[in-house]
């Protein structure tokens, strides 16, 4: 179940951290769609956007700079004749400026807002959409800050776990004052339970920093020493994601003390 103005189309690039693999989202509006995260440079998976927008898009929108979600955007935005718009000038295509915080488009009746969540990454940002004021048809698009199933790796240096907390507390609170929303992540399954899942995050990554805490005070402070006490049995081909994570967990009991 989606919003019934929202497409999907899922690039072909499964994997550990990347899951089904990237969706791309698709919103339906009068003058042209929006289209989220493009995805990696598969040119068969942008012309599978393309085909789904009819060619008529009017911008493309990233939740981030890693490569699975942007590489294939300035191709994209060549194929269609549209602009790219992301946190950072870098991604940004030259005649557009960089998203901040509330950014609004209205389009007839689609609303779609930016929503400043860094601590995936500095430059994370999510996007709320809605058809009509009072249809209830609404979706959050998270990127990576929330995934389908599974959690989110924090990896220093880069990513945040203190703003990272902030923007789940500020989800939380905004989807608390709103009628069901739909949850739509980067990667992974849709989600009906959109303020469970998030405050199941929020919940999650404190236990994680409570347990690095616990291993510091037991006079554990190797990183990779830390690593193998709070995640016991992690398969080896996760483990370089767990050790940044640790990183970043480390750093912000550092920051907090």
């Amino acid at each position: 179940m989606i919003p019934s103005f929202v497409s999907l189309v899922r690039a072909d690039n499964p994997g550990p951290m990347t899951l089904e693999g990237t969706n791309t989202w698709i919103i339906g509006a009068p003058s042209g769609a929006l289209v989220i995260d493009p995805g990696p440079l598969m040119q068969e998976h942008l012309n599978a956007i393309a085909l789904e927008t009819d060619g008529k898009v009017a911008g493309i929108f990233l939740t981030h700079g890693h490569l699975d979600h942007s590489e294939g955007a300035q191709r994209f935005s060549e194929m269609v004749k549209a602009p790219v718009f992301a946190r950072l000038p870098e991604f940004t295509s030259k005649d557009a400026a960089p998203l901040v915080d509330g950014f609004q488009i209205k389009d007839g009746e689609v609303t779609f807002r930016v929503i400043a969540t860094p601590g995936h990454t500095a430059d994370s940002i999510s996007f709320f959409a809605e058809k009509g004021s009072d249809t209830g048809d609404t979706g959050l698009f998270t990127g990576d800050t929330i995934l389908g199933r599974g959690s989110s790796i924090v990896a220093y240096p880069d990513g945040s776990v203190g703003a990272y907390l902030e923007s789940l507390r500020a989800l939380s609170a905004m989807l608390d004052s709103r009628s069901p929303v739909l949850l739509l992540p980067g990667h992974g399954p849709v989600n009906e339970s959109s303020l469970l899942v998030v405050d199941q995050y929020l919940n999650h990554r404190l236990e994680r920093v409570e347990q690095v805490r616990a291993a510091i005070a037991r006079g554990i402070t190797d990183i990779e020493a830390i690593t193998d006490d709070v995640y016991a049995g992690l398969s080896e081909n996760l483990k370089w994601a767990a050790l940044l994570s640790v990183h970043a967990q480390v750093a912000y009991i550092n920051e907090s003390a």
